[in-house]
C-alpha cells in the first residue's frame, strides 16, 4: 500500500500521549507502519543546559526532543538555534513534552541561519507561574531527506516579575510595617537585598521575602527606593543552576500631613521667625482695605497638606488678610498724635492637610510719626511790658511749637 504521510507519521511519534487511530488495510501493512515508525520513536529528552550550548547531527525527516536543564527556571527563556548545515523547523511548548508540527505553542519555520524564540512561560501558561507550571520543551524537526547539523543554546532571563514593580508605603509607617508583602513563590528561595537600601531603611524576611520599614521614612528627603532584590534558589543536586534570578522592586514614600507650616522672612524660607516688626507712615482712614504688610509660610509637606491659607484668628476691626497670599490689608486711620500708635495682630497658616496643622506669628506695626503739623504759639495771645533797666529797653516773645 506504500508509506504513509511522513508528517502524520511524525506526530504520531511526537506526540504518545494522543491517542492516533489508523486503519490498515491489511495485515502486511502494520509491518511496513512499524518500519517507518522505528527511526520517530521518542528517545529521552535531550537537556539543555544553559551554560554550555549544545550541538546535534539528525538525519532526514527525524526529530530530536530536548527540555531546559537548570533549575529553578526564570520566567522568561531565550532559545537560540545557529543551523550549520541542512534546514531545520523549531518547536517550543511548555504544554505538551513533545512539540511537533501539530503541537506546540511557539514556532520559527523560517529559512534563517539563526532562529530565535523568546519563551515567556507565565504568558504561555495562563499568565501565572505555579508550581505545576511545566518546564519548556524543545522539538527540532530535521526537514526533508538530507542530514542537519545545528547548534542549540538557551540563554536565561534572571529578573523575576514575580512582584508587582511599584509599592506604596506612607512616610508615618513605623518600624516593622509591610513595604511589600510575601512572595509566596512556588520555589524555596532564600532572598536579601543587593542594592538600594539607602541608609538601611528596609528589611527582608529572608524566608518568605516580606520588605519591612526598618528605619524611618521621610518623603521630604526621599520620595522613593528601588531595590534589587536577590533570589537565591535552593540547591538542585545533578541539574545545572540557571542563576540567581532578580527583582527590581520600587518602593514610593507616600507623603503625610507631618509638618505644621511656619513663617519666614520674604525670599529667605531658611530662616523661621515668629514675629515681625513693621513701621507704616501715618495715613488718612480709607473706605477700601489698603496694603499694610505681608507675612509669609511654608510648609514641607506637598498637595493639601501643604497648601496654606491665612486669617485673623482674632478678628481685629478694619483688619484683613488675604488667605492665600498672606498680604495684610486695613481700613484704618493711622495718626502718631492719636492715643493709638501701634498694632498687634496675630496671624495663623494653616495646611490643607487631615488633620490640619497651624502656626501662628505676631505681627507688630508701628505708625511713624511725619511733619505734618506746623508750629503754633501757646498762648495765642501776648501783653507786652516795658522795664526800664538802665539805659537799655528790651522784651520778650514765647512761642512754642507743638510736639510732634
Amino acid at each position: 500500500m506504500g508509506q504513509y504521510n511522513a508528517i502524520e507519521l511524525r506526530d504520531m511519534a511526537s506526540d504518545p500521549d494522543v491517542d492516533y487511530v489508523y486503519q490498515l488495510a491489511g495485515f502486511s501493512q502494520l509491518t511496513a507502519l512499524a518500519q517507518q515508525l522505528g527511526p520517530l520513536t521518542c528517545d529521552e529528552a535531550t537537556f539543555l543546559d544553559p551554560n554550555d550550548p549544545n550541538d546535534f547531527e539528525d538525519d532526514g525527516d527525524q526529530i530530536t526532543y530536548a527540555r531546559v536543564g537548570c533549575a529553578p527556571l526564570p520566567s522568561v527563556l531565550t532559545l537560540t538555534v545557529e543551523v550549520l548545515q541542512g534546514n531545520v523547523a523549531v518547536f517550543a511548548s511548555v504544554n505538551t513534552a513533545y512539540p511537533s508540527p501539530r503541537n506546540f505553542d511557539l514556532a520559527d519555520l523560517s529559512n534563517a541561519s539563526v532562529r530565535v524564540l523568546t519563551i515567556d512561560r507565565a504568558a504561555l501558561y495562563n499568565g501565572v507561574l505555579t508550581p505545576t507550571t511545566p518546564p519548556v520543551h524543545v522539538g527540532i524537526l530535521t526537514l526533508g531527506a538530507s542530514p542537519s547539523r545545528y547548534r542549540v543554546s538557551v540563554s536565561a532571563s534572571l529578573v523575576s516579575t514575580a512582584w508587582a514593580e511599584i509599592y506604596s508605603v506612607s512616610e508615618t509607617a513605623s518600624v516593622g510595617a509591610v513595604a511589600v508583602p510575601a512572595l509566596n513563590a512556588s520555589i524555596a528561595y532564600t532572598y536579601s537585598i543587593l542594592g538600594g537600601n539607602d541608609a538601611g531603611r528596609f528589611a527582608i524576611n529572608t524566608a518568605t521575602g516580606t520588605i519591612t520599614v526598618a528605619q524611618g521614612l521621610d518623603f521630604e528627603t526621599t520620595q522613593a527606593y528601588r531595590l534589587l532584590v536577590a533570589l537565591l534558589p535552593p540547591a538542585s543536586s545533578g541539574v545545572p543552576s540557571c542563576g540567581t534570578p532578580t527583582a527590581s522592586i520600587r518602593i514610593q514614600v507616600t507623603d503625610a500631613n507631618d509638618h505644621a507650616p511656619y513663617f519666614h522672612l520674604r525670599n529667605d524660607p531658611s530662616t523661621r521667625v515668629q514675629q515681625y516688626v513693621v513701621t507704616v507712615a501715618e495715613t488718612a482712614a480709607t473706605t477700601s482695605p489698603r496694603p499694610v504688610a505681608r507675612v509669609y509660610a511654608t510648609d514641607l509637606d506637598t498637595e493639601e497638606n501643604g497648601r496654606i491659607v491665612y486669617s485673623l484668628p482674632l478678628n481685629p476691626p478694619g483688619w484683613s488678610v488675604q488667605a492665600s497670599t498672606g498680604q495684610l490689608f486695613t481700613t484704618l486711620e493711622f495718626d502718631f498724635e492719636s492715643a493709638v500708635t501701634s498694632y498687634t495682630l496675630v496671624v495663623t497658616a494653616t495646611d490643607q492637610g487631615v488633620p490640619a496643622l497651624a502656626s501662628n506669628a505676631t505681627v507688630i506695626i508701628r505708625v511713624e510719626d511725619i511733619k505734618d503739623q506746623a508750629p503754633v504759639f501757646s498762648p495765642a495771645v501776648y501783653t507786652l511790658s516795658r522795664a526800664k533797666v538802665g539805659s537799655s529797653k528790651r522784651c520778650w516773645v514765647a512761642a512754642r511749637r507743638l510736639v510732634e
